[in-house]
């Protein structure tokens, strides 16, 4: 009973098939894709700016918590996109893709 409660707590990684590892690898380079532009700072402001918030002066960001929180936290996207390539890749053994995984939902 304790082996079946473990096997659902601690997946392992190879049990991904070809189209989840494949959706994995997808969402992940699309994040760092995203993450990467939002290093500079006016690059930062026009991809969050797409969202519908202005992220214009510093005033803004005041005025509209959302706007700042997404200009402070979009250096994150690179971290979660390289987690999840590497998730892909099936890098991680299965205790510690479990953990990689959760961090992910949780940080989410």
């Amino acid at each position: 009973m304790l082996a079946a409660a473990r096997a659902l707590t601690t997946p392992a990684t190879s049990r991904l098939g070809p189209p989840e590892r494949a959706a994995l690898g997808g969402v992940g380079a699309a994040w760092v894709a995203l993450g990467a532009r939002t290093f500079d700072a006016a690059a930062s402001r026009e991809a969050v700016g797409a969202l519908g918030v202005a992220t214009a002066t510093f005033e803004d960001n005041i005025r509209e918590p959302a706007a700042g929180f997404l200009e402070l936290t979009s250096p994150l996207f690179v971290l979660q996109g390289v987690l999840l390539l590497a998730l892909s890749a099936n890098v991680f053994e299965a205790k510690d893709a479990a953990r990689v995984s959760s961090s992910i939902a949780l940080a989410s």
